[in-house]
This record gives C-alpha cells, structure tokens and sequence, in this order.
C-alpha cells in the first residue's frame, strides 16, 4: 500500500478503525473529522484535522499540503429513522459534501477513491441483494447515498479517477484488541442499543416489528464485524492501485441472523436476560436482508475474518465494559 491516504469521518465508528488498519500497515494517513458524531480519542494518528467538509480552502489546502492522492471518503450521516425525519441534513452533509470531496479531489489530481455506501441503496427488493439489481432506496438515507454513488460514477468516466464503492450491510463490534469502538452518544442501531441495556443504562430494549414473515418474526439482517469492514477498504485501495476499474461491493457474509438472534447472543455473554419491548415496525425496516458477497471475494480478494456472531457481539460487550472502566 503506497501514496498518501486522506481519510474523512476517520472520527468516526468505521473511520476510527480503517485508520486503525491503515497504520498498521505503515500508510501514510491524513485524518478530516468535524467531530459532530467523532471522537477525537478514536483517532491515533497525528495527521488530524477537526475540518467540515464544505471549507473548500482549507480542504484544498491540507489535500495539496499532504499531495494527497486517494481518499477514503466515511463521513456521512447513517441513521434511517432521523433521515425520514430531517432529509434536508441527510442531502446536505451526505450527499452535497460527497460532491465537495469529489470536486477537491479533481482539483488535487487524486487518482483513487474509496466510497463509504449501504444497503440502504437498495430499496425494497429480494432478500439476497447483489450489485447488479436495480436500486430504489426508500428512504433519504439511501438515496442521499445513491446520489453519491452516481456522482462518484459520472465523475470518475470523466476524469483520471477510479473508485470502489463498498455498500456496507450491519457493521458490528470492536477492535479485538480493544483498541477502537464505538462511542455513540444516543445510539440508535440495534446492537449498541442491546448492549446498553444489558449494562442498565436504559430500562428496556425496544424492538421494531416482531410481525415479519421470518422465524421468530424480528428482522433478519446480515451483520458484519467493523474490522472486516476496515480491511475491505484496504482491500479496495490495493485493487486500484493495482489498477483496478470503478466497481461496486457489497460488504456483507451473505448470512442473517435475526433481531432476537442478536439479544440472545448477548444474553449469554452478559449472563443476563434483558427486559424486552415490542414496538411497531419503523418506517424503511424491510423484513430481511442479506448481501450476496460474490463479487468483494472475487475482485478485490476480500475474506472475512469473524462471521461467527457470537464472537463478534464479544467484541462489543468487550469494549463497552473498557469503556466503562475507564
């Protein structure tokens, strides 16, 4: 791995950790976060910027300072429900500053991007999702991210660069060594939310629809460890400095575990049963959905690490009881 590597959300939950392999491959890496969802103790590296993404010069600026020449572009904002509430954000911060970074990237003669993407792309559709069906996101989430995507295409047939986009399925977990993970403020996904409630610092687990048409009747969803989720951006940096050509990926295991699946994991790693409520489905839930993960394995030679659950829902209790012990 060559060249001088920006990250943007390196703040971040999956920023934090694609810094985290980057460095430990000996990259050179430049770090932008506004840290209004960061955490500036996520971050080890010195390079680091606390820069909003709409501040053309200063963009400019660091990327021609650091002769920047890929980028891994993470920054965005990812809550579905909080995307049905307040689109107008989601347009803005994901994909209004998708067009920044792609234009400071022409501007800096960057050669190679990396796109931080979703499932969310995809809309309702069949259960097993693959990168060539047709997208028709259903929220403003995944079409603030499929608008990038089409960006992201357009602009690379016009100019010199090359991207990957990685449609990412459920991330979950922590650095197994505990040194990343998340540090959500008002967590909303599924996981970090368990796990709150398995320390007692909220009285119930809220569930959203336990009426779908799947085993136990609670959404199944292909949940994927954030350190296989890191590598795939290295594996993406390597394809194209290999000279590889724009394409899209899903990052996924290509197998679901249900909502309950997930509590009872947690369950019997904290030795505990958790206080459970059913609440009705949130608009944009589908009742599953798995990534057909061909394409990553084939192309960019992507090879999961931690597809058991249990051991990746480890990670997660594990860094949370760090985090309280701190």
């Amino acid at each position: 791995m060559t060249g001088n590597i920006l990250v943007t959300g390196g703040a971040g939950y999956i920023g934090s950790m694609v810094v985290t392999h980057l460095l430990a491959n000996n990259a050179n890496v430049t770090v932008i976060d506004n840290l209004s969802t960061g955490h500036r103790e996520n971050v080890m590296c010195s390079q680091f910027y606390p820069v909003d993404i709409a501040n053309e010069a200063t963009m400019i600026k660091i990327m021609r300072e650091h002769r920047i020449d890929a980028v891994m572009h993470l920054a965005a904002s990812t809550s579905v429900p909080e995307s049905v509430s307040n689109p107008l954000s989601y347009y803005l911060n994901n994909t209004a500053n998708t067009l920044q970074m792609l234009k400071y990237c022409v501007k800096c003669d960057v050669k190679h991007f990396v796109f931080s993407s979703t499932a969310a792309v995809y809309g309702e559709c069949n259960r097993i999702l693959s990168e060539d069906m047709t997208c028709n996101p259903i929220t403003p989430y995944g079409q603030s991210k499929l608008m990038s995507e089409q960006m992201i295409q357009n602009v690379a047939r016009a100019s010199q660069l090359r991207a990957v986009i990685l449609r990412y399925f459920n991330v979950i977990g922590a650095h197994a060594r505990g040194l990343v993970g998340p540090r959500m403020r008002e967590p909303g996904n599924l996981v970090p939310r368990i796990i709150k409630t398995a320390f007692g610092e909220q009285d119930e687990l809220l569930i959203y629809g336990n009426d779908y048409a799947t085993k136990d009747g609670t959404a199944i969803r292909d949940y994927v460890h954030v350190e296989d989720i890191a590598k795939a951006h290295l594996a993406a940096l390597d394809y194209l400095q290999g000279g590889g050509e724009t394409t899209i990926c899903n990052v996924g295991y290509g197998e679901g575990h249900s909502v309950l699946d997930i509590v009872k994991s947690v369950e019997a790693l904290v030795a505990k049963k958790l206080p459970v409520s059913f609440q009705s489905r949130r608009p944009g839930d589908l009742p599953e959905v798995i990534a057909d993960n061909r394409h990553i394995q084939k192309t960019l030679k992507w090879h999961p690490q931690y597809q058991n659950i249990h051991e990746a829902l480890k990670t997660a209790v594990e860094w949370q009881r760090k985090l309280r012990d701190i």
